[in-house]
Order: C-alpha cells, then sequence, then structure tokens
C-alpha cells in the first residue's frame, strides 16, 4: 500500500502564512454570503407577512357564516345545523394553518439566524486575520 499520498507531519504543521490576497477574498465570499443570507432573511420575513395576512382574511371572511347562523341560533329561529358545523369546522382548520405557518417560518427564520451569526462570526475572523497580514 503506497502512502505518499497522505500528508506529512511537517507539511500538516507548517508555518506558512496564507497569502494576503486570499484573506482578501475570503473576507469578500463572507460578505456577500452575509448580504445574501440577510436579504434571504428580509424576503421570507415579507412573505410570512404576505401568507399571514392572505390567512387572516380568509378567517374573517370564513366567520361570517359562522356568526350569522350564531345569531339565528341565539334568536331561537331556525338555523342550518350542518352548515354552522361545516363552517366551525372550515375555521377550526384555517386557524391551524396559521399556526402551522408560524411555525414553519420561525423555524426557517431561527435557521437562517444561525447561519447569518455563524457567518459573522467567520467574517470578523477573517477581518482580523487580514489586518494581521497587512501588519506584518
Amino acid at each position: 500500500m503506497n502512502h505518499d499520498y497522505f500528508p506529512s507531519m511537517d507539511t500538516l504543521y507548517s508555518e506558512t502564512p496564507p497569502r494576503p490576497d486570499m484573506m482578501t477574498n475570503r473576507r469578500e465570499t463572507l460578505e456577500v454570503k452575509l448580504n445574501v443570507l440577510s436579504k434571504t432573511l428580509q424576503t421570507r420575513i415579507g412573505v410570512y407577512q404576505k401568507t399571514m395576512t392572505s390567512l387572516e382574511d380568509a378567517v374573517l371572511e370564513a366567520m361570517q357564516p359562522v356568526e350569522r347562523i350564531t345569531t339565528l341560533k341565539e334568536y331561537g329561529l331556525p338555523y342550518p345545523r350542518e352548515e354552522l358545523i361545516n363552517a366551525k369546522r372550515d375555521l377550526s382548520t384555517m386557524h391551524g394553518e396559521i399556526r402551522s405557518r408560524d411555525s414553519e417560518c420561525w423555524k426557517d427564520i431561527t435557521g437562517l439566524m444561525r447561519d447569518i451569526l455563524q457567518t459573522w462570526e467567520e467574517l470578523q475572523a477573517a477581518k482580523t486575520k487580514e489586518a494581521m497580514m497587512h501588519d506584518e
């Protein structure tokens, strides 16, 4: 078995510093990545707000038959029992959809925030290394 493709201990622990242009490229790449993550977060929040507005409008619309039928019931007038049951079921389904979308959104946002913080830490480290390279 040929072991020439494994790095030697000397190459693993060499003190060869990275070139300054490599450090600048790393910093610039991390800045772009941070910007993309930030825009993605803003877009995700915008989509969430539009979706929630749409679902809230649908809930308000679904509440109208429930309120109408409930008013008939309260006055002792005949009311379509099956329609009331279906309307309440639809309303409950919509509330479940809102909770589901809310949970999905915050799961996405949490992941994006974790990525943003990790990238920011990497960017700060790259800036520090770059500054140290220019001081030498």
